[in-house]
Formats: C-alpha cells, sequence, structure tokens
C-alpha cells in the first residue's frame, strides 16, 4: 500500500483500508451490519470499536476489562499514533454518560 500523506484527502481512505487489517490481527470481527463496528469477543471480555472517518479519524471503544482496553490502546498507539482524548463526553452532539 503507497503511503498517504497526513492532510490529504486521501488520508482518511488510506488509514481506514489497514484498520480492519490490523484489528482482525488482535481478535477483532466487522460488523456485518454496520462496516465502521468491529467486535472482540472472549470468555471474559466483550469489546466493541467503532470507528467514524472524516477531517479527524474518532474511534469509540467500550470494553468491560480495564487491562484489555489498555492493550488495545496500546497496540493501536504503536500501529498508528493515536492520541487518547480520555472519556467520551460527547458523540454528534449528544451527550454521553
Amino acid at each position: 500500500m503507497t503511503k498517504s500523506l497526513y492532510g490529504l484527502k486521501q488520508a482518511s481512505r488510506q488509514w481506514f483500508a489497514k484498520l480492519p487489517l490490523s484489528l482482525t490481527y488482535v481478535g477483532f470481527t466487522k460488523s456485518k451490519s454496520y462496516h465502521s463496528l468491529f467486535i472482540k469477543k472472549t470468555s471474559t471480555t466483550f469489546t466493541t470499536l467503532l470507528v467514524y472517518v472524516d477531517d479527524e479519524d474518532d474511534i469509540i471503544l467500550a470494553d468491560d476489562s480495564l487491562t484489555e482496553t489498555k492493550r488495545i490502546k496500546y497496540f493501536l498507539d504503536n500501529t498508528f499514533k493515536i492520541n487518547d482524548l480520555g472519556e467520551l463526553k460527547y458523540y454528534f452532539y449528544l451527550e454521553v454518560a
């Protein structure tokens, strides 16, 4: 895959082309009903990862295990160099509580 430059309009598309392959590598499966939702189930954890691709690519990670959350964040940061914005407060003008 040709490397895209940050800020170009095709950069988000290239990023999202690589993301599913990376998530599959660590055990996620892509939702059949929503192409931006990835799910990972184990015997002890349930993790969902929702991706919104626009000018700033955003990921919402929901998990029932703090250890798994840290592991996924570490993987994503090493693979894509992410910024952790902390807990979700608003999504599309909706307040999350």
